[in-house]
């Protein structure tokens, strides 16, 4: 347990529902980082129509009980999935990963 010390997340393609994030808790000892972006419309329709699930993480919050899950919405910063490497300076600000200026 505790294998993986923190975890950030961006647009992540994988399943949002509590139950499989609660998996992960297990291994990342430190906080998990859930950024998403409401409007990325291409991972809505790719994750959709490749999956049966329809919580997707890098869309939508992840609700679990574990304080150490973090969400951030980049609706601000992004505007769909191919933004995220042209804003990874600004992304990794917003959450909270320490940066060379």
């Amino acid at each position: 347990e505790g294998v993986v010390e923190d975890v950030v997340l961006l647009g992540a393609p994988v399943d949002g529902s509590e139950k499989a994030w609660e998996k992960m808790t297990r291994v990342v000892a430190g906080k998990i980082v859930n950024g998403y972006c409401r409007g990325d419309w291409l991972l809505g329709f790719l994750y959709r129509s490749s999956a049966a699930q329809l919580s997707v993480a890098g869309l939508q919050p992840v609700h679990n009980q574990d304080r150490r899950i973090i969400n951030v919405d980049l609706s601000s910063v992004v505007n769909g999935h191919l933004d995220y490497m042209r804003q990874m300076d600004t992304i990794l600000v917003a959450v909270g990963v320490p940066t060379k200026e």
